[in-house]
């Protein structure tokens, strides 16, 4: 199975199969819940826009690359608002273009 490319229940899902399926890609670790962006290079913020994103998710980064990793450390890249299916990133980004960032999208 491709990454990002996960099978979707039916709301009457009565295939044993197809529930067994992704009953097991949870227990894997196979959650549909993770994602990636860069930062805008020289802007105070970035808009990370993800449907499966609520004003109660809780987003864990991961820095990819060395300087995002230093704006990270450095706690100047953070999550400043959370809406329905949108999330606003706020940080000392500067004038790297490089400020790329996996995430993790919990508890929507």
């Amino acid at each position: 199975m491709a990454e990002g490319n996960f099978l979707r229940l039916p709301y009457e899902a009565n295939n044993p199969r197809q529930v067994a399926q992704v009953v097991n890609n949870v227990l894997d670790g196979k959650l549909n819940s993770t994602g990636e962006f860069t930062c805008t290079a020289s802007a105070a913020s970035t808009d990370v826009t993800d449907y499966r994103a609520g004003k109660n998710s809780v987003i864990l980064l991961m820095p990819t690359t060395a300087n995002a990793s230093a704006e990270v450390g450095a706690g100047t890249i953070y999550i400043t608002k959370m809406l329905q299916g949108c999330g606003h990133i706020a940080g000392r980004t500067g004038q790297a273009g490089d400020i790329c960032v996996k995430q993790a999208e919990i508890g929507f």
